[in-house]
C-alpha cells in the first residue's frame, strides 16, 4: 500500500543496502543480500500488479478476490516466477453449523468453477504437469444434519488434488458415517 513520493523515497533510502553485498560484518552482508532479493522480486512482480493480469480462460466473475487471486497465479507460473507453494483461501463461509445448503452450495460452486478455470489456464499455457493442486478444509463435517439445518463438526477432512499428473479417484479409507 506504499506508492508515490513515499515508495520513491522509501526505495531510495533502501537502495544503498542491495548495494552492500560483499560488505564486511556477517549482518551488513545478510542485510544486503535480503534487500537486493526483496528488490528482485519486487521487480518480477511489477507486470502483475493492478490490471497487468490476462489469461488465456474465463474465470468466473465475482466479488470475492478468489477467482483473481488464481489468474494472477497462473500468470506468475507462466512468466517463470520461482514459485513452489503458494496457499489461497477460497471464498466461502464452510464452517457451516446452521442454515447449510445455501451458504455451502455457494462457496462451493464458485470454488469448483474458480479451479476448473484455475486447471485449464494452466493446460492452455502448457504448465499443467508441473503444478499440483491441493484443497483441503481444516476440519470435517458430521453426515447427519443438526437441528439448525447444518452440520457440526466431525472427525474425517476432505481433500482433493488436481493437476495433470494426478491418478483420480477415491484414494483412503471412506470413514463410517455412523457414530
Amino acid at each position: 500500500g506504499v506508492w508515490g513520493e513515499v515508495e520513491r523515497a522509501m526505495l531510495e533510502t533502501l537502495a544503498p543496502l542491495g548495494r552492500a553485498r560483499g560488505a564486511r560484518g556477517k549482518a551488513l552482508a545478510s542485510i544486503a543480500g535480503t534487500s537486493a532479493q526483496a528488490n528482485r522480486l519486487r521487480q518480477q512482480l511489477a507486470p502483475f500488479n493492478g490490471t497487468g493480469i490476462t489469461s488465456p480462460v474465463a474465470y468466473p466473475q465475482h466479488r470475492s478476490s478468489f477467482p483473481k487471486r488464481l489468474a494472477g497465479l497462473a500468470a506468475m507460473l507462466g512468466a517463470g516466477l520461482p514459485l513452489r507453494c503458494v496457499a489461497l483461501r477460497a471464498y466461502g463461509m464452510y464452517d457451516t453449523h446452521d442454515d447449510q445448503a445455501e451458504a455451502l452450495g455457494q462457496g462451493l460452486k464458485l470454488t469448483g468453477d474458480s479451479l476448473l478455470a484455475f486447471q485449464r489456464d494452466l493446460e492452455a499455457r502448457g504448465l499443467a504437469d508441473r503444478v499440483l493442486t491441493l484443497v483441503w478444509s481444516e476440519f470435517g463435517r458430521r453426515a447427519g444434519q443438526n437441528a439448525s439445518g447444518g452440520t457440526d463438526h466431525g472427525t474425517a477432512g476432505p481433500q482433493f488434488v488436481m493437476g495433470g499428473k494426478v491418478k483420480g479417484g477415491l484414494h483412503g479409507v471412506q470413514p463410517p458415517l455412523g457414530d
